[in-house]
Formats: C-alpha cells, structure tokens, sequence
C-alpha cells in the first residue's frame, strides 16, 4: 500500500501535472490524465533521471559506484534548470508548443532556517479530526518502526535484535519532540544499505542532512522535484513489485485474501482505517476457518492455552498450546519462551491441540525465535501433521477442522493407540533432532538420518519413557545391517554404568579369543546368560553390581532384545527394521517391566549419605 501510494502521488511530479487528490486509489487512477497533460520538459528530466538510475545498477565500473545514483542524477539534471532557466516563471516554445517551466518545479527551501520552526497549536483538541489525525500518526509511527526494525534486523551482518519497547519510546518521543517543533521523524533503512554497522550510524545521517540542509540549501534548490521524484517512484515500485504479490499468494488464500483488503482500504481510506481492515479480515478468516463457535473463539483468541511441562530426565521443556494461535496471542508465546529460554537448552513445541495456527505464529518459530529470542537453544516444532495447511509454504496458516482425523496410516494409527494406553503423546512427524541418540555406542558408528513416529511417557513415576522409528543415512549402513529400527529409550533417575549388551555370536567369541574385541564379562553363577550374551564396559565393578540376579533371570527370557546403557539412559533395540505394532507392544511389555526391576533394585540400595551431602 505504502508502495503504491508513492508511486500514484510520485508519477505525477514526473510528468509535471500538479493535482490535488483525495486519496491514493485516486491518485492512481488519474495517472492517464496525466499522461495527456504531462510537461514534456519536466519529463525529460525524469525520463535521464531514470535512464542514470538504471545505468547505474548495471554498469559495474569502480568510478561509477564509487558514486551514489542520486548524487549522479543530481549532476545530470542540474544542466536542464540553467538551460531552460527554471529560476523564473516563463513559459519555453517546444515543437510550437508553449511549455511552461519555473522554480514550482524545483525542491522549494525557507529563506532562513528559523521558518523551519513552528508553535503546536492546540485549539482543535476537542474536534474529531485531531484526534483522527494524531491517531493516524500513533498508528504509521508504530507500524513503520516495528516494520523497519525488523527489516534491519534480517539485513544486520551480525544478527543482532532490536529492543522494540525500548525503539518504541524513542519513536514516541521523537515524533512528540519533532512535531512540536513542525516536522515529522522519518525511519529509514538508508544507513544499512549504506554499511552502516552501529546505532550511531542512525544520528550521523540525521546530523549530516540537517547540516546540509543548513549550508548547502542553495545547492538542494537546484534539484528538479522530477529527479527526486524518480528516486521515490523505484522505492515504491520496491515496495509492491510483483514478486511480492507472488509470494504472498503462494503464503496461501488467507494471506492473499488479507493483502487485498487492507490494500484497497489503505489506498482509499488511509493506512489507519486500512489496518483495522485487515486486522477484522484476519480475524473474520481465523474465525471461519476454526469451526469454532464465537464464544470459544473469543476465549482462545485473548486467553490462548499454553501448558509448560518439563521432562526431568530428558531435560527437554514441552510448550502444548490449544486452540487458536495468531498474530494477537503472540506476545503471551513469546514471554514463555524467553522466560524458560534463560534455563532451558532444549524446547518442544507442540501444536497438535491447535484448531489453528496463523502464518505470523509459524513465521516466528520458524525463524524469528531461534535466531532472536532462543540463542543457543534448541527448538523443535511438532504436532501439525494432522492440520490443513493453506499452501505448501512452510509457514503458511494450518487449520484442523472438526471432522479433520490424523493422516496416519495403519500402523501408525495402531502405535498411537498403544502409546495412549502407556500414558504417553505420539508424534507421527519426522525429527531431525537426535543428539540424545548420538550418545550411545550404537549409533557413534552410523549416521542417523532422522526420527519419526516418536512417543514419550511415563512407565512409573521416576521413568520416562520414548519409542521412536530410526532412519539410517544410506552411506552408512553396514551390508549386514537394515537401513530402518525401532527403539525404546528409558531415562533412568539416577546414574548407572556404562555397557552394551547383545546377543553373542560365532563372530565374537573368536574376536574375544584372537584379542581383537574387549573381554566379555560372564557371570559364573549364571552360565546360561553368560552363554547368551556378550556384555562390554569400563567399569566391571559396578557392572556386576548393576546386573543383579534378579536382572539376569529377567534378560535370559529376551535374547534378541540389545541392552545398551550410555550412563543416564538406556537403548533396547529390537532387529534392525521398523517393528511392527505387536512387537512394539511386546517392546513396551519388556521395558516396563524393565523399569519394574530397576526401580526395586535402586529401593534396595542403601542410601549414601555422605554423596547426598
């Protein structure tokens, strides 16, 4: 809108017609008459400002660059005001025709720097257009302050995060200070461009164009209003060139549909009644999509659902959010993430519960939160496998309907009912987080692709549970070995030794006799697991201490089940493809009841009260 407003009010200029409108969408429509009434000298001058404009963008000579485009248009169009005398009304014969030229062409400066000042006026403060109007600038101000903060933020080489409240203030009180003093404070993104790379950078450029407004306005008078003009119609044409009607449609219908409204209304009513426009679009689209009734709606709309649950063991920090998440709820999301960001190293998102989540949402955890509010944290976004989304944009708007079922397939729908009746959540999306895995000895020899299917619960008090699918990256898989597995992970509450546990074969007992593999610990009293089982770790003391009789009459029963212990957790691997729903439930059978016997055999140990201390 912004775009297309200077491009409606800028053309004009261009061509030399001076007109008065009662708003940009009209402004727009009147560039025809224009057209039919343009000054040919007038639009000469623009027409060599935009030929310098774009032979600067093409023309990579160090001499030229060195240059800006506009100090370059400046020296071109200049010559055109001596010819043609523009420091008088008169009017030039062209072709026959009479062409009128004169300094209402030209940039028109104060005499004296004194009528640059002017006292506020107060005695329309109780009438409605005051308060339009001082609402208008509350409104452009924010706006435009926010939008230009985050725009300098993605351009910042090192990434740093502007303060709003604190970019706000300033805003708030330079417009107050500026506007009683008659001007209006302009944000720009000039200095970035420019290779700016500090704050102070904003203050230089303010400094050195008042300073040159002060001691060189003679000069500025020179410039024809068509050369400046040219310079504000590519801005605006920056600002609504086509790719960015492209790539808002393909964000989805909803977006497109909401870039219309609030364009057409801005253009025709201005940007304060344009933005409430699109702020009651979105929110009509939210509430249609949402298939919610509009009490409901209003109740997640201002008081959203976020549960906060942190899995001890595991270290990781659940955020479940239920009903409608957009644009208005984001201030509440994002205070929980940064409180929970300063202890937190690892953060879940979970939007399964959601009826609907809005492309500003998405856009944020997807690339505003890891970058500006989750330095050094891990996120992880999960749960919309079940939700419609508007376009095949990663962020756009994902709406779960009432009749909307998971798209799971069979076994997927069977491991999610087994993962109920163990207490548990299950997510069908695929992972590409698995540091955790990363930890055992198993998985130090093959690269994991990604994890999908996972499932976490609690078995009993003290032990969390997690199954989850296992994708091996191609080039790392053994001949001998499947590229897929299914695996369950216990997270023990207190520390346990080191060790990998499988089935012995032919292949390791000549490894062990020729030297070539570390020694098996054997259990003379429990032959029959000693025969079964090759058992490895550092530490053979507490090993056996760990593995207690009542243990190896347990594991005996589970030969194909590998037994792996990284100190905190413990990896029970199956064969090597993805089990099927009755091998997961027979899976889940051998570790809780795994978790049984450790949890009696840790009751039993006598407490340490010189480590507790």
């Amino acid at each position: 809108a912004v775009g297309l407003t200077i491009l409606g009010t800028q053309v004009h200029n261009i061509l030399g017609v001076s007109l008065v409108f009662d708003n940009a969408f009209q402004s727009l429509g009147s560039i025809p008459e224009s057209l039919q009434s343009l000054n040919p000298i007038v639009t000469t001058i623009g027409l060599v400002a935009a030929a310098v404009l774009f032979l600067h963008q093409r023309l990579d000579y160090r001499m030229i660059q060195m240059v800006p485009a506009p100090i370059w248009i400046v020296f071109f169009s200049i010559p055109f005001i001596f010819y043609f005398n523009f420091f008088e009304p008169h009017n030039v014969s062209i072709l026959g025709t009479e062409v009128a030229v004169g300094p209402q062409y030209l940039v028109d400066l104060p005499d004296n720097w004194r009528q640059y000042w002017s006292q506020p006026d107060f005695s329309k403060l109780g009438s409605f257009q005051f308060w339009l109007v001082a609402i208008s600038i509350v409104v452009i101000s924010t706006i435009e302050t926010l939008v230009s903060a985050k725009v300098v933020d993605k351009l910042d080489p090192f990434e740093r995060h502007t303060n709003l409240n604190r970019e706000l203030f300033a805003a708030g009180l330079s417009t107050t200070v500026s506007g009683w003093l008659g001007g209006l404070p302009v944000i720009t993104a000039i200095p970035v461009y420019s290779g700016a790379k500090t704050r102070w950078a904003n203050l230089y450029y303010g400094l050195f164009l008042g300073i040159s407004v002060l001691l060189f306005a003679s000069v500025i008078e020179l410039i024809p209003l068509a050369a400046l003009a040219v310079l504000l119609v590519y801005t605006g044409y920056q600002l609504a060139r086509l790719t960015i009607w492209v790539d808002t449609y393909r964000k989805g219908d909803d977006q497109f549909l909401i870039f219309l409204t609030t364009l057409l209304s801005t253009l025709v009513y201005g940007l304060l009644i344009g933005a409430l426009v699109g702020i009651l679009t979105t929110l009509f689209i939210h509430y249609v999509k949402s298939n919610l009734n509009r009490r409901q709606f209003t109740r997640y709309l201002f008081s959203p659902s976020i549960e906060v649950e942190r899995t001890e063991n595991a270290g990781e920090l659940f955020i479940r959010l239920n009903g409608i998440v957009n644009f208005i709820n984001i201030p509440s999301l994002k205070k929980v993430l940064r409180d929970h960001a300063k202890r937190e190293k690892h953060i879940i998102v979970d939007l399964s519960n959601t009826r609907l989540a809005d492309y500003t949402v998405l856009e944020y955890l997807h690339d505003e939160a890891p970058r500006y509010d989750l330095k050094g944290v891990m996120l992880e976004v999960l749960g919309l496998g079940a939700h419609d989304a508007t376009s095949r944009h990663p962020n756009a708007t994902r709406i779960l309907p009432d009749d909307k079922k998971p798209q799971l397939n069979q076994r997927q729908s069977a491991l999610q009912v087994l993962t109920e009746d163990y207490n548990g959540t299950f997510w069908p999306e695929v992972r590409w987080n698995f540091d955790q895995l990363s930890n055992f000895e198993s998985f130090r020899r093959r690269a994991i692709d990604y994890t999908f299917n996972t499932a976490k619960g609690h078995y009993k008090m003290f032990f969390e549970w997690e199954t989850c699918d296992i994708t091996f990256e191609k080039n790392t898989v053994f001949l001998n070995k499947g590229q897929h597995t299914s695996v369950a992970i216990l997270h023990l509450p207190y520390n346990a030794p080191t060790f990998v546990l499988q089935t012995e074969s032919l292949a390791d007992r000549v490894g062990m006799r020729l030297a070539l593999r570390a020694a098996d610990i054997n259990f003379d009293h429990h032959p029959k697991f000693s025969s079964l089982f090759l058992l490895q770790g550092d530490d053979e003391q507490a090993i056996r201490k760990f593995f207690n009789d009542p243990l190896l009459d347990f594991l005996i029963k589970y030969p194909n089940y590998q037994l792996e212990s990284n100190g905190t957790m413990l990896l029970i691997m199956g064969d090597m493809r993805f089990a099927s729903p009755s091998e997961m439930q027979r899976l889940h059978d051998f570790s809780s009841r795994l978790a049984e016997l450790l949890l009696e055999s840790w009751k039993s140990q006598p407490i340490d009260l010189e480590a507790l201390l």
